[in-house]
């Protein structure tokens, strides 16, 4: 389909997730190009951050960072672990999943 054609159908795409979804309309992004625009997920990017009971368990592929009044204090690889309620807070959530991204073809010279 002409350039035209794929910028329409995208924005519509991203439309409709946005009706359905709202939360993860704030998760997506077209992003320009050179050659058009593409489609870019950020579903990896941030998560939200879990209530601190005491004792964690960390799912697989993930990473929690923690600080301990407010400092950064250690990194909490997956597995059942130990914080301090009010003392310890689990500040970022990283995903260490892949995830692909579409790359534009190129030519070579």
């Amino acid at each position: 389909p002409p350039l035209g054609a794929r910028r329409r159908m995208a924005m519509l795409l991203r439309a409709a997730a946005m009706r359905r979804f709202p939360a993860a309309a704030a998760a997506t992004a077209l992003r320009p190009t050179r050659t058009g625009v593409r489609f870019v997920s950020s579903h990896f990017a941030r998560l939200d951050t879990p209530w601190n009971p005491g004792v964690v368990i960390v799912p697989q592929q993930m990473a929690w960072v923690v600080e301990r009044f407010g400092r950064f204090d250690k990194v909490l690889e997956p597995g059942l672990r130990l914080l301090i309620p009010l003392v310890h807070r689990v500040r970022y959530v990283f995903s260490l999943k892949e995830e692909a991204i579409s790359v534009p073809s190129q030519s070579a010279i």
